[in-house]
C-alpha cells in the first residue's frame, strides 16, 4: 500500500476494533501502525521483552535506549549527573545545566554518566538567544522541508542533533550552513541509563 492508503487503512482498523470491543494482537514493525492502533504496546528485542504500557508512556517514558530509539526519533546527549532537586535530575552537558523528571528505573549518583533523552520536537530553533533555558549551539547540516514541518540536522561540538520547525514560512527555513541555537524544553526531556539493557514492565 502506498503512504496515504496505509494512513488510512490503520485508522478504519482502530475504528472496527474499538466498535466490535474485540482483543487483538498487533505485530508490527512501524513504529507509528503501533502508536495508532494500540491501547498498550509491547516493544521487544532478541525475544525479550524491554517494556510494556501505553503508547505516551513508551514515547515520553523509555525503559533504556533501545525502546526510545525504535519509537521515534529520538537524540541521546551524554550527561554527568550532579544530584536531584524538587523531583528531578540535575545534570550537566558540557558548561550547561539542565533538568529531567526522576525516572523509576535508573538511579544515578552523583558523577555517573547517562544519555539525556531529546525527542526533535522538544528543540526550539532560533537564530538568536533568547532565554535562559538549556539551550545549545550549532550548524545547520541539513534542511528537508516537508511542508507542515521542516526537518533539520544541526552538528552540535561534532553531534548531530535532529530538530524539527512546525508550520514553517518560507522565509522562515534555516538553510544548511547557518548558526541556529537549540533550546531545550525541559519539560519534555528524560534521562536514561546508559547501557541498553534495563527492563521494565
Amino acid at each position: 500500500l502506498d503512504a496515504k492508503l496505509r494512513v488510512q487503512m490503520r485508522s478504519e482498523i482502530r475504528r472496527i476494533q474499538q466498535s466490535l470491543g474485540i482483543t487483538s494482537v498487533y505485530v508490527t514493525h512501524d513504529q507509528d501502525e503501533a502508536m495508532v492502533l494500540s491501547d498498550k504496546i509491547v516493544v521487544m528485542s532478541q525475544g525479550r521483552i524491554q517494556q510494556t504500557d501505553s503508547a505516551p508512556n513508551i514515547y515520553r517514558r523509555p525503559a533504556n535506549r533501545f525502546v526510545a530509539d525504535f519509537i521515534g526519533r529520538a537524540n541521546f546527549l551524554p550527561v554527568t549527573v550532579e544530584g536531584s532537586e524538587a523531583g528531578r535530575w540535575v545534570v550537566r552537558i558540557g558548561e550547561m545545566t539542565a533538568t529531567a523528571p526522576i525516572s523509576p528505573n535508573f538511579s544515578p549518583k552523583p558523577g555517573d554518566v547517562g544519555l539525556l533523552l531529546v525527542r526533535p520536537e522538544s528543540i526550539r530553533l532560533s537564530s538568536e538567544r533568547h532565554t535562559d533555558r538549556p539551550t545549545l549551539q550549532g550548524v545547520v547540516e541539513r534542511t528537508s522541508y516537508l511542508g507542515s514541518l521542516a526537518e533539520y540536522d544541526v552538528n552540535v561540538n561534532g553531534q548531530r542533533i535532529a530538530a524539527v520547525q512546525y508550520d514553517p514560512g518560507v522565509e522562515d527555513l534555516y538553510p544548511v550552513g547557518a548558526p541556529l541555537y537549540l533550546e531545550l524544553i525541559a519539560e519534555n526531556l528524560y534521562l536514561l541509563p546508559k547501557g541498553e539493557n534495563s527492563q521494565r514492565d
